[in-house]
């Protein structure tokens, strides 16, 4: 049991460097002190989290229906809120939510990860009260399909993520 914990512990610690990179890049770019050029994250795609217009009711989106899709080993989904990032490597997939400004990821997130269609245990579904960002991990086997489908409802608004995909 000892050398399972140890190994999640690592994972947590690796999820979270991870996450650390991406805040101090999109920082660092914001503060115009790296060139977006410059940013650790090799595929930078339009994607990512966007403020909802209108009142009525929207779902987030889903895979988009693309014949080629990128690898997942490292790339950025960008959206006018914020953006996703996704990372694999050995098999061990990795994600991670950044809301632009902060203070965006306030409020209820209903986030759910799809491997080929179908609904992993790698989501969220919790309200939070202070700036947070959502991430997670699993086991992704190669050849498969990943995507995010998020949606956050808070004091600053409603925002969704667009379509989003990668290949395994």
């Amino acid at each position: 049991m000892r050398l399972n914990l140890s190994l999640h512990r690592r994972h947590r610690l690796h999820a979270m460097r991870l996450l650390v990179a991406a805040i101090a890049a999109t920082a660092a770019t914001a503060a115009g002190s790296l060139p977006a050029a410059a940013s650790p994250v090799s595929d930078q795609v339009p994607g990512g989290m966007v403020r909802l217009a209108g009142a009525g009711p929207q779902s987030p989106g889903s895979s988009p229906a693309k014949a080629s899709y990128p690898s997942c080993a490292r790339i950025e989904y960008r959206g006018n809120a914020g953006h996703i990032d996704v990372q694999e490597k050995n098999h061990r997939l990795q994600w991670g939510i950044v809301m632009t400004p902060p203070k965006y990821s306030i409020g209820r997130w209903d986030v759910d990860t799809y491997l080929s269609g179908k609904k992993t245990v790698s989501g969220i579904h919790r309200t939070f009260k202070a700036p947070y960002i959502p991430h997670g991990s699993l086991v992704a086997p190669s050849g498969k399909i990943f995507h995010v489908q998020a949606k956050v409802v808070g004091p600053y608004g409603t925002f969704v993520n667009v379509p989003n995909a990668c290949r395994t």
